[in-house]
């Protein structure tokens, strides 16, 4: 990972994310790397969602953040719809629109 400073960490997954990601960015807050960690899940259509546990995957997701000592203000988790296309620019405007509104200007994305 970069060895810098953020005011953003941004980590991606589709449909799920990473548990060393998540422990990576966890840790870069812990040290006061990063100041805020965003989750970006791009998520299929309804059909090709995994059953039974998309739909309850944020909440739990912030959940165990907020256990593993996360505070509201250090954690966002964002949902990106896919249509069976490749992730573009069109998801990455979209975040950073998002990110730009709350005022972050220095991010580091870890994909």
């Amino acid at each position: 990972m970069n060895s810098g400073k953020a005011e953003v960490l941004i980590l991606e997954g589709t449909e799920t994310i990473k548990n060393g990601a998540v422990q990576e960015g966890v840790e870069l807050l812990r040290t006061s790397q990063a100041k805020c960690l965003v989750i970006v899940l791009h998520i299929s259509q309804k059909k090709g969602q995994l059953f039974a546990i998309q739909e309850e995957y944020p909440k739990l997701l912030k959940g165990k953040l907020k256990a593993l000592g996360l505070k509201e203000n250090q954690l966002k988790i964002l949902i990106v719809p896919i249509d069976d296309n490749p992730i573009t620019l069109t998801e990455a405007r979209f975040v950073v629109g998002i990110l730009a509104k709350e005022g972050f200007s220095q991010c580091y994305s870890a994909l």
